[in-house]
């Protein structure tokens, strides 16, 4: 299985891939489950390459700027 996850929001919302085989290289998929309605599934895909992206536990929010909600370590700039 799959341990790549994403937090899309500026919440601690959490996806896992369930994926155990990426038809696509480097494609995750997972379901935010009762966002959008109650009982409501939706998918999302996201690739690894995507900021976003950690895998098995939550690192911790970044250490460089206060108000930055990507995962420690995460390439490139920081976002607010």
């Amino acid at each position: 299985m799959c341990d790549a996850r994403i937090r899309p929001l500026s919440n601690d919302t959490e996806i896992v891939c369930y994926l155990s085989e990426h038809p696509v290289p480097d494609q995750h998929t997972g379901h935010l489950r009762d966002y959008a309605y109650p009982g409501s599934v939706t998918e999302i895909t996201w690739m690894e390459s995507d900021r976003r992206n950690f895998h098995a536990q939550w690192p911790g929010a970044c250490h460089k700027a206060a108000s930055c909600c990507l995962p420690d370590l995460h390439r490139g700039n920081c976002v607010s």
